[in-house]
């Protein structure tokens, strides 16, 4: 509605303007041709009584001219005639009504014709006729009339203007208004109302605004493009489940091959407990040992068969595709059983894999199966950095409020897990690239380039960040923030 009353309002200020102007110039106009009248009535009349005043100064005598002007002048009901002399000034009943020293141009022959107030403020039209007695000037007709008919027509004239003015700008205004509201303000409404179903995401509500005039063509433009949008719509949510089906496949992918580097440590892990309990079935096969001998041996075989189980069962967990339903988890906990899983590799490569806590709150909401992946990926990199050995750590500790680098967002609290080692390192031209898909420093066959990209989506998910401090031949240590609300 406010653009339909500021157009009101312009409307009616340009017809207001157009008024008053058009006002102006017809009150002037009708002053003008009041001035011209009165002038020719009294030049008409004024010449009339100056040849007779003439004729009968000459032949009867000055008496009887003042009589003639006196007769004149009582026929007059808004004309005051007068007989003035202008080279005397001590008679005030012969002065005129305008100071001699104004008068100059009647003095030397000539007719004027003048408006002037008196002291009582009303306005009269004055016309002085010069008259001559042979060639000597005698004196003058003054001509004096009121003008408070004049004054009564402009006032009337300036009512009446400003009558129509006020009718105008009512009718316009109505006018202007209803059509304002009908042709633009309505439509205008429909098409806020839509915009901002388009801002809450509903495509879907149509508006329909008659007529054939711009405003309706950019509500069929809206329609069309809300229709092109709900399209782009459904092609990008196909998309995007295709795009995150493809990605939880490679996840899965990853997973699969970190099991078959895993295999050489598992099958020494699984060898002990076989030879043993290989070794014990032999000694009761023999026959030659005693009941509690037998006994022994079978709870012996019994344990290291739930030892072999138990690998066998975080072997079959790992390789399953995981679930991505979050659900209260204790961090600590599953990465523990991570340390489990890869303990064995780590042997084989004199690795020291330790694990600490530096907080006491380690239970978060997330999915088990993903936060495994990620810790699995991160130590399974730091392993691959150490080819000599060495010293590995992953730890949990809690955060002091610190702002996401890459998002605008405020200080929040963040919980920590980092994975440090002692390998070699990394080039600082490389760091960019980590986590881009499919890049790998490793040679041909022994690695694919998902694993840290892997990890940097998961981190993602939960609206984490990772930083890196690292130096060549100086070992890494990757941090992963997660952020303190989505612990229990």
């Amino acid at each position: 509605m406010r653009i339909t009353l500021k157009l009101v309002i312009y409307i009616l200020l340009g017809i207001l303007t157009i008024l008053c102007i058009d006002g102006y110039v017809s009150v002037n106009r009708e002053i003008e041709f009041f001035d011209k009248q009165l002038k020719r009535h009294a030049q008409l009349l004024g010449h009339t009584l100056k040849v007779a005043v003439e004729e009968v100064w000459k032949n009867e005598g000055k008496q009887s001219a003042l009589e003639l002007i006196n007769s004149a002048n009582k026929q007059e009901h808004s004309l005051k005639i007068r007989w003035v002399e202008l080279n005397n000034e001590s008679n005030q009943d012969l002065r005129p009504k305008i100071p001699f020293s104004r008068l100059d141009s009647v003095i030397d022959g000539n007719e004027l014709f003048i408006k002037e107030k008196t002291e009582k403020k009303d306005a009269f039209f004055i016309s002085y006729i010069p008259v001559s007695l042979e060639g000597i000037q005698i004196g003058a007709l003054e001509l004096a009339e009121s003008l408070q008919e004049l004054e009564t027509y402009t006032n009337r004239t300036v009512i009446n203007i400003s009558l129509l003015m006020g009718l105008t700008a009512l009718v316009c205004g109505i006018i202007a208004l209803t059509t304002g509201v009908i042709l633009i303000g309505r439509p205008l409404n429909l098409l806020m109302e839509k915009t901002a179903q388009i801002g809450r995401g509903n495509l879907t509500e149509e508006i329909k605004i008659k007529g054939r005039n711009e405003l309706s063509k950019l509500a069929l433009t809206i329609e069309e493009m809300c229709q092109n949008l709900l399209e782009s719509q459904k092609k990008v949510e196909i998309e995007t489940k295709a795009r995150m089906a493809a990605f939880e496949q490679l996840r899965h992918t990853d997973r699969l091959r970190t099991i078959g580097r895993f295999a050489s440590g598992i099958a020494h892990e699984m060898g002990t407990p076989l030879n043993i309990i290989s070794g014990r079935a032999e000694l009761i096969l023999g026959g030659k040992l005693a009941s509690a001998k037998i006994t022994e041996c079978a709870r012996i075989i019994k344990d290291q068969s739930k030892h072999i189980t138990s690998i066998v069962q975080q072997l079959l967990t790992f390789a399953q595709q995981p679930s991505s339903k979050k659900q209260v988890s204790d961090l600590m906990q599953i990465t523990l059983q991570v340390k489990e899983l890869l303990e064995p590799i780590c042997k084989q490569l004199n690795i020291d894999l330790q694990v600490a806590c530096k907080t006491d709150c380690t239970k978060a909401i997330v999915s088990p199966g993903k936060f495994q992946q990620v810790l699995t990926n991160l130590i399974n990199n730091s392993i691959h950095a150490m080819p000599n050995g060495g010293h590995l750590e992953v730890g949990i500790e809690a955060d002091q409020e610190i702002r996401n680098p890459k998002q605008t967002d405020e200080a929040a609290k963040y919980i920590c897990i980092y994975v440090k080692d002692e390998g070699e390192g990394i080039a600082d031209e490389i760091k960019p690239h980590l986590f881009e898909p499919f890049f790998t420093t490793k040679e041909t066959g022994k690695g694919s380039g998902l694993g840290l990209s892997i990890v940097h989506s998961i981190v993602q998910e939960y609206s984490g960040f990772i930083e890196i401090s690292s130096k060549l031949n100086n070992g890494s240590c990757f941090f992963v923030y997660f952020k303190q609300d989505i612990l229990v």
